[in-house]
């Protein structure tokens, strides 16, 4: 008796195979297409926050945030200029103190609510199409809640802050690179009582945004990202001249600094 031993064709096994090669290609693909998505989403959000600052000030005279008649325009806050914490989404604000600086992170005399009275006035102006609680959180008084009090992007848990960082030799400073940054919009991830700058992209996704809009270069030009005490494996150097962003290290490494001109 011959017993009928049953498997695949060398035909099936190339249509299994076919199959198979066609679904890894397919999720690849899709991949690569919601990673590219997410990258453009952020460089689109950038265009618009920066322009909506400038409209702002073109015609109020002062930056969001830093608008010292703007509650006579919204509405005043209770409890300015710092009112009590709340999760829900509001139209009255607070004064900013109208020194031309949206919160002086780095001057010691900081107003940290115009970090997110910033963001609520360029709603209430109509710049922006969002909603904020124009508060910090609970944690601190900069922190950021993505969503909430400071605009989110695609990526989980990220956010946009806009802040001041005063002109000045950052040759040796560990953490950033020397650039005249003023006025700049800081892309990351939120981090509990801080303002959202955590690492969030590749350093290979940080260098396609930064030479779509920039030099390509993390240390120069008008985007740029900060030395290896902050974001660790992002960049090849802390010396400017050399330093490239570390294509080679495959897990996310950077956040992003757009300096904003203004």
């Amino acid at each position: 008796m011959h017993k009928n031993h049953q498997g695949f064709t060398i035909v099936e096994l190339a249509i299994v195979l076919t199959i198979i090669a066609l679904l890894v290609g397919g999720i690849l693909a899709g991949s690569t297409a919601i990673k590219n998505a997410k990258l453009q989403s952020l460089m689109s959000d950038i265009e618009t926050y920066s322009n909506a600052m400038q409209s702002f000030k073109d015609k109020y005279h002062y930056l969001p945030g830093d608008f010292p008649d703007a509650e006579n325009f919204w509405g005043s806050a209770t409890g300015c200029p710092t009112p009590a914490y709340s999760t829900l989404p509001a139209t009255k604000t607070c004064n900013g103190d109208g020194n031309g600086h949206i919160a002086d992170r780095w001057l010691g005399t900081t107003r940290d609510s115009e970090l997110f009275t910033a963001w609520q006035q360029l709603s209430d102006a109509g710049f922006i199409k969002l909603t904020f609680t124009g508060m910090a959180g609970t944690g601190s008084t900069y922190e950021a809640l993505p969503g909430t009090n400071v605009p989110a992007s695609l990526y989980e848990n990220g956010g946009y802050t806009v802040l001041y960082v005063q002109p000045q030799n950052f040759t040796a400073d560990p953490n950033y690179f020397q650039a005249l940054y003023n006025h700049m919009i800081v892309v990351g991830t939120k981090r509990t009582g801080d303002y959202a700058r955590g690492s969030f992209l590749l350093p290979e996704e940080a260098y396609m945004v930064d030479a779509k809009m920039d030099d390509g270069l993390p240390a120069s030009g008008s985007v740029m990202t900060a030395k290896s005490a902050i974001m660790p494996n992002c960049t090849t150097s802390d010396t400017a001249a050399s330093s490239t962003y570390n294509n080679n290290y495959k897990s996310p490494a950077c956040g992003l600094f757009f300096l904003t001109g203004l």
